[in-house]
């Protein structure tokens, strides 16, 4: 069973790499991301932080069986997730249930449909603000871009004209 923020049946989020015996998993690239190493294997890949050596994050493919909380896994729909987690936040086409923090859920070619296929899970410890995100995962936010009330708009336009009239002098 994935359990979110905490990993699946062998695998746990901020065990140490030597946890993981390789010896049995047939391990099919080694990617480098900023400072985390990426163990790819054809159903599971490690996200490995390089600077102590635990696993970051666990993600999952088919053929794995595990469902987070038995309930959900690879191959379900997106319909499922909201069913069985509620409310989620959705990004591209990862979609992360609010209520459960640390599980992450993505559909075959960013497909939002109802009926859409997850093709990937993603256990991480959760994080309880972005003050809190790692460096590598902070970079990369997208900014906040604040929308002016239309009323600020129009007065910023109004004083730019104004500056322009001349101020005749009262004396």
């Amino acid at each position: 069973m994935i359990i979110p923020g905490k990993g699946t049946n062998l695998y746990k989020i901020g065990a140490d790499k030597d946890s993981i015996n390789f010896s049995n998993i047939e391990i099919q690239e080694i990617e480098k991301r900023g400072s985390l190493e990426v163990i790819k294997t054809k159903s599971i890949w490690f996200f490995i932080d390089s600077n102590d050596q635990t696993i970051d994050q666990i993600s999952v493919f088919s053929p794995f069986n595990e469902k987070v909380l038995d309930k959900v896994g690879v191959g379900d729909s997106i319909s499922n997730i909201h069913d069985t987690f509620g409310k989620c936040t959705t990004s591209h086409k990862v979609y992360k249930p609010i209520e459960y923090p640390g599980v992450s859920f993505e559909t075959e070619q960013g497909s939002k449909a109802k009926n859409a296929v997850i093709s990937c899970i993603s256990i991480s410890a959760p994080y309880k603000s972005s003050t809190q995100l790692p460096k590598h995962i902070s970079d990369n936010q997208p900014g906040k871009k604040r929308k002016l009330p239309e009323w600020k708009i129009s007065l910023t336009r109004c004083e730019k004209r104004m500056s322009d009239v001349p101020i005749k002098s009262q004396s």
